[in-house]
């Protein structure tokens, strides 16, 4: 699975990189996953010389956490990043990246949409959870990794609201 923790909260962030050739999402930097052979779709020489984030809205919440197999000097297992911004008691947009369940880092798009313009509430957070189990794609035998894909994200989600 791609090695970059960074890569899932750059897609939570929608952000922007530009390289001495080009700019582009961070999705176009990682493209689909389907090069097997490369963890990003830079050029020959082309060089990554900048990471633009959005500012942070009105409202927002972030959280971070990562299932790992000891406490420290592990690689994840399953990691998340969430980013949640709430006016009064609604999700009005939403950015999640995750990653060890892939070939790249994944942006869950399925998953935002579920939650925007839903009520901060408990039951739209573990709805939103289970979808995230369609976007997965681990190895065969990492399968078992989509179960704590779910529970990894309910995690954040709750962290994020809790802030």
């Amino acid at each position: 699975h791609h090695p970059s923790t960074l890569g899932g909260s750059l897609m939570a962030y929608n952000a922007t990189v530009k390289t001495n050739q080009r700019e582009m999402s961070i999705l176009d930097l990682y493209g689909d996953g389907s090069a097997h052979d490369r963890d990003h779709m830079l050029e020959e020489g082309e060089i990554l010389t900048h990471i633009l984030l959005p500012a942070p809205a009105a409202g927002e919440k972030t959280a971070y956490f990562r299932s790992i197999s000891r406490f420290e000097a592990e690689w994840p297992i399953v990691e998340c990043t969430v980013r949640l911004v709430v006016d009064g008691d609604t999700i009005t947009d939403a950015g999640i990246g995750v990653g060890g369940v892939s070939q790249i880092p994944l942006k869950l798009t399925n998953v935002e949409a579920a939650i925007i313009d839903k009520p901060a509430a408990q039951a739209t957070l573990e709805q939103a959870a289970q979808l995230s189990a369609e976007g997965a794609n681990p190895l065969p035998q990492a399968a078992w990794k989509v179960d704590m894909l779910i529970g990894t994200l309910l995690t954040t989600l709750e962290m994020a609201l809790d802030e």
